[in-house]
């Protein structure tokens, strides 16, 4: 029994530490490319909504990508037919980790936004169901409302720690490196929803573009 125990600890030891080294390595690279933003497979037109995407000049782009790691993001403005707007943020990576934090700690870094309200929000999207963050900000504009989640291969998380995990574990198995951070947000409506019917209409849609990256 006794020898049973130590190897249990020398096996958690041995995780442990290769572990770290996976976290520490990984945490060290940047996933820049020369020339281009990254480009998911996420059309500009569906289901009545039509994107455009934000011009990021040369200067915003390297500060990007000190703060981030990475210069694979997607920017872009989506509105649908009755007028009700989605701005899209995607932020991806094959080598850094850490190209991936919460987005509240930009909001409030910001100094312009103060956080009123935080909570995980699971949704039902057809077939499927994703748990998500909602936040509303205070802002000099107006109240905003906020959703993002993570995603680590195919699976997807509103929890970083969970995201996080899953990206060491592939690591660790060789498998390929791939994690997003995807974040929604529009003018809150302070509506008695949660999440509005056009944001969750949103979301719906992009959601198999999503899983298809995986």
């Amino acid at each position: 029994m006794e020898k049973e125990k130590i190897k249990y600890w020398i096996v958690i030891v041995i995780f442990a530490v290769t572990g770290l080294w996976v976290v520490s390595h990984l945490t060290k690279v940047e996933d820049v490319t020369q020339g281009s933003l990254f480009k998911i497979d996420l059309p500009y037109e569906f289901g009545g909504w039509k994107g455009k995407d934000i011009n990021i000049s040369d200067a915003e782009m390297r500060d990007i990508q000190d703060s981030l790691g990475t210069d694979k993001i997607i920017l872009r403005n989506y509105v649908n037919s009755k007028g009700e707007y989605v701005q899209l943020y995607i932020v991806f990576s094959r080598k850094n980790r850490t190209s991936f934090h919460p987005p509240e700690y930009c909001y409030v870094g910001s100094g312009g936004a103060e956080l009123t309200s935080k909570k995980m929000v699971s949704l039902k999207l057809d077939s499927n169901s994703l748990d998500v963050n909602r936040l509303i900000f205070q802002t000099p504009k107006g109240r905003q409302l906020v959703v993002y989640w993570y995603q680590a291969g195919s699976k997807m998380f509103a929890s970083y720690t969970r995201q996080q995990m899953h990206l060491v574990f592939d690591a660790l198995r060789k498998r390929e490196f791939r994690g997003f951070m995807i974040r929604v947000s529009t003018t809150d409506q302070q509506s008695n929803e949660d999440i509005p019917l056009y944001l969750k209409d949103f979301i719906t849609y992009i959601f198999p573009y999503l899983e298809a990256q995986a």
